[in-house]
């Protein structure tokens, strides 16, 4: 219990660096078909998810620097 509270403490007076506050939330995810709603289907295309908000769909495979992947290629996918 005691060491519970020195976590807590130590925790509480250092706050966290600001490099790990910059960290990208972008998520790419890689699908294999996409069926969107403003087109027709696209084979093999990209999902970017930003803060949970879909910001883009891009057609082929390549993925922005920096972007945490998810591979569903084989996959088809409704983004929504």
């Amino acid at each position: 219990m005691r060491t519970l509270a020195i976590i807590i403490l130590a925790l509480a007076f250092f706050p966290q660096q600001p490099e790990a506050q910059e960290e990208s939330n972008l998520v790419a995810i890689i699908c294999g078909k996409i069926y969107t709603v403003s087109g027709p289907p696209m084979d093999r295309g990209v999902i970017l998810v930003e803060n949970g908000f879909i910001v883009d769909v891009l057609p082929g495979s390549a993925v922005p620097e920096g972007a945490k992947v998810v591979d569903a290629s084989s996959q088809v996918v409704l983004p929504g």
